[in-house]
């Protein structure tokens, strides 16, 4: 996890340290499955620019091989903030072909952070990964049916649309 941060002079950088990463909570669940890297962009402007960061707070989630998996940009609401971290640790493991682990972290953003902006997102990539296990294709078609009903104005439900019957 590698963090471009400009705090504490800037707001969202200042506000995300502030209320997420010094949220116990946050801060167990970052230290029990992430290495984190804070690097402020004043003392570290090669990395800003070799991750093609272009604004702060910029949070890269980086597999063990050091590819970069998921990216958020911008301040989020410590809800949110781990549902994305969620978000991100399903899409290495899905990357990794570990579609039982992908489809346990997309189901803990849908089952606890159900109201978070990433919750839309998790729905569909769990009902992938559970597709990408069984190759039972009616997965995709009932996710379909829920993202029109729990978030109809997503573009998850959106994107899901091929998938209904």
């Amino acid at each position: 996890m590698l963090d471009f941060s400009a705090a504490p002079a800037r707001g969202a950088c200042a506000r995300l340290d502030a209320e997420s990463y010094e949220d116990q909570k946050t801060a167990e669940f970052i230290r029990d499955n992430f290495l984190p890297v804070k690097a402020h962009i004043k003392e570290h402007p090669a990395w800003f620019h070799r991750f093609d960061a272009v604004w702060t707070p910029t949070v890269l989630l980086l597999d063990a091989a050091g590819k970069e998996r998921a990216r958020l940009e911008g301040y989020l609401s410590t809800n949110d903030f781990m549902a994305a971290l969620k978000n991100g640790l399903g899409r290495i493991a899905f990357v990794q072909k570990k579609y039982a682990d992908a489809e346990r972290w997309y189901g803990d953003v849908v089952a606890q952070y159900g109201d978070s902006h990433f919750a839309p997102e998790a729905m569909y990539w769990r009902a992938v990964a559970q597709y990408s296990a069984s190759h039972d294709h009616t997965v995709l078609g009932k996710v379909a049916e829920e993202l029109r009903s729990k978030y109809p104005s997503s573009v998850w439900a959106s994107k899901a649309i091929p998938w209904l019957g």
